[in-house]
């Protein structure tokens, strides 16, 4: 009968709905990790020196990668 099929009609479109659901928070956690290793590697970019000074020379350019530990310009303390 009617009220039958419009009840099954109800609950596929439940079920749907829960699944697209659980689709989009897999996705929201894929992209909260993706943001995570993002922030890291952001942090990771930054430089500060030990003391106040100036840069006298670079030896690398924005964007540039190098390995753990390669000098990156040479500084001038500033007194």
């Amino acid at each position: 009968n009617s009220a039958d099929a419009a009840y099954q009609v109800a609950l596929n479109r439940v079920q749907d709905a829960r699944e697209e659901t659980r689709q989009r928070l897999a996705l929201l956690q894929q992209r909260r990790a993706e943001l995570d290793i993002a922030r890291q590697q952001l942090q990771e970019t930054a430089l500060s020196a030990p003391f106040d000074g100036v840069i006298e020379s670079r030896f690398a350019n924005a964007g540039e990668l190098l390995a753990a530990g390669a000098p990156v310009a040479s500084l001038v303390r500033v007194d």
